[in-house]
């Protein structure tokens, strides 16, 4: 299991609701050619 306790897990979820947690999205988005990202769409 990835929490040590039931209480790490409340901890952890109330930072993702609280938006201490967040994904963020790549800083670079050049980084990456047209290919690549045509590879990810569906069609």
């Amino acid at each position: 299991m990835p929490f040590c306790s039931k209480r790490c897990r409340i901890i952890d979820l109330g930072n993702w609701a609280d938006e201490t947690y967040k994904v963020s999205t790549p800083t670079h988005q050049s980084e990456f050619t047209e290919e690549e990202n045509d590879e990810g769409q569906a069609r």
